[in-house]
């Protein structure tokens, strides 16, 4: 990987659907990476939160996916993403 770019993997036990990141203490004004459970498939989008409700699918998607693993008790996924992908509504990932 280039070094401008981050490799996350992000896991839960849980299926209730979605679970993810924000870049941010609040749901207001938030950059997100969602992953997507649907059925053996899992998608990973990037969101932004302009408040208290459901975030809206950012216009200009940053998240590349690498791969994902369904099992009998978790779920994975691991993507990339530009430390500093030019988006305004991206945060700006900073190394160390």
């Amino acid at each position: 990987m280039p070094h401008d770019t981050i490799v996350m993997v992000m896991k839960t036990s849980i299926n209730n659907g979605f679970f993810g990141i924000a870049f941010g203490s609040t749901m207001k004004n938030v950059d997100m990476i969602v992953a997507t459970i649907i059925g053996t498939k899992i998608e990973v989008n990037d969101y932004y939160s302009t408040g208290n409700k459901q975030p809206d699918l950012d216009v200009k998607q940053d998240v590349t996916l690498l791969g994902y693993q369904i099992d009998s008790t978790s779920y994975t996924v691991k993507f990339s993403r530009l430390l500093n992908t030019g988006d305004q509504n991206d945060y700006i990932i900073k190394e160390g």
